[in-house]
């Protein structure tokens, strides 16, 4: 299974080196072995195999959308939509997406000891002048290393004084 890398959404200060905002930038992609597909090559003595895959990138980011908004509703109930910057993007009406959605290197979600396949929490973060971005960090399978997705849910601004 291939898992995209992106970078820190840039509305939670991550930067990028592209300036068209109709983008995502993926730094890498993670490929996870699932079952037991290497001890089979091992085995039987293949030294290589090719697999030739088209990641749908747009397809996985509507799809990081859908479940950060609504894991977001589930945990905390309804709330304007206006304050939602990543529901167009669910819907396939915006693919403005690198400010909003993206992976997280430094605060990875893990669970030591935990039993479950895919993690998520949600938390709140506030800015210098008062604004509040709500945050739902995503880990698909959990107990293989892999990325930790970042989905800025809802944005509630501040005074800008």
């Amino acid at each position: 299974m291939h898992l995209p890398c992106f970078v820190t959404p840039i509305g939670l200060g991550g930067k990028s080196n592209n300036d068209n905002p109709a983008s995502i930038d993926i730094f890498a992609v993670d490929t996870m072995h699932l079952g037991g597909m290497v001890g089979v090559l091992e085995q039987k003595n293949i030294p290589a195999v090719q697999q030739i895959e088209k990641l749908d990138i747009w397809s996985f980011v509507r799809m990081l959308a859908k479940i950060g908004h609504s894991y977001h509703v589930a945990m905390r109930g309804e709330f304007p939509l206006s304050e939602s910057p990543v529901v167009n993007i669910a819907l396939g009406k915006s693919d403005h997406a690198k400010h909003w959605i993206g992976c997280l290197e430094e605060h990875p979600l893990t669970k030591v000891g935990s039993k479950a396949l895919h993690l998520m929490d949600i938390t709140d973060l506030q800015g210098a002048n008062g604004s509040i971005a709500t945050v739902v960090r995503i880990k698909f399978f959990d107990p293989v290393k892999g990325p930790t997705y970042a989905v800025v849910t809802r944005v509630i601004l501040g005074n800008k004084k």
